[in-house]
């Protein structure tokens, strides 16, 4: 198992002994003080472990680790001291949050067990994580997509609507949704012999109609385009068997962003 570690000890040769013992295991950073550590966090940081001596001049371990709860909470925090009294140990758990506390001199087998347990520690921290920050998302994914799925089921039995009027004239609206384009395609179509080609090609002009005077101001089909492209669509005029037909299609709108999972609005 490697891992990034720091080592915070004041004493050159405590520093260099941990570094020979551990250095083949484990990727090793030294520090001789509590205002090194923390400058050594900030440029080469984040890091998996910190292994600190209690008794520093200018910051000690209780001090450095309490920053480091501040800073880099994931960072896995063991403290070694020379002092075995009560209120150390009261103040490295309540202040330092720490996962081991060694008594020097440390056996270098205990050292490295202790290590490893807190680089596993570190690790099943990350997992866990990792998970809370995806599921949401995940989850939220997942409710979305079974809303594509009613939705789609409710398209294909309601969307196709057939109007019989006189002598067998009939006009069909009829919708769906294209996964592949992701948008809806909203389809007119009538049997009643289809628009003239002279025409078909002008019948989105604003102020064109083939009504008499008077009776039409020929803006109802313009407006249809210019609300329809102005949502991102588009729509097409065309004669399909024998009849006319219109097609509009719309994007798909975004989904809205998820809310923040346990939020909650003060009224």
């Amino acid at each position: 198992m490697t891992g990034n570690i720091l080592i915070a000890d004041d004493e050159a040769n405590a520093r260099m002994a941990m570094d020979r013992q551990l250095r083949e295991d484990f990727g090793i950073t030294a520090a001789a003080g509590g205002g090194e550590a923390l400058e050594l966090l900030e440029t080469n940081g984040p890091f998996a472990l910190i292994v600190s001596d209690m008794r520093m001049p200018g910051m000690n371990g209780v001090q450095l680790l309490g920053e480091f709860v501040k800073h880099a909470p994931d960072t896995v925090r063991i403290m070694l001291t020379g002092c075995t009294d009560q209120q150390t140990a009261i103040d490295a758990v309540n202040e330092g949050s720490i996962f081991r506390l060694l008594t020097k001199p440390c056996p270098p087998e205990t050292l490295v067990a202790a290590i490893r347990a807190g680089l596993g520690q570190y690790l099943r921290q990350r997992e866990h994580n990792n998970l809370s920050n995806t599921l949401p998302d995940a989850l939220y994914v997942f409710d979305m997509n079974m809303k594509l799925v009613k939705w789609n089921k409710v398209m294909e039995e309601r969307a196709k609507i057939t109007k019989y009027g006189k002598e067998g004239r009939r006009i069909t609206v009829s919708a769906v949704y294209d996964p592949s384009a992701d948008e809806v395609r909203i389809v007119v179509r009538d049997n009643g012999g289809g628009v003239p080609e002279d025409v078909l090609g002008r019948v989105f002009d604003p102020f064109f109609t083939t009504k008499e005077v008077g009776r039409g101001m020929g803006m109802g089909l313009s407006t249809c385009y210019g609300a329809v492209t102005a949502l991102g669509g588009f729509i097409e005029a065309n004669n399909v068997d024998g009849g006319a037909q219109f097609a509009i299609a719309f994007p798909l709108a975004p989904f809205p962003s998820q809310p923040p999972m346990n939020s909650r609005t003060d009224e």
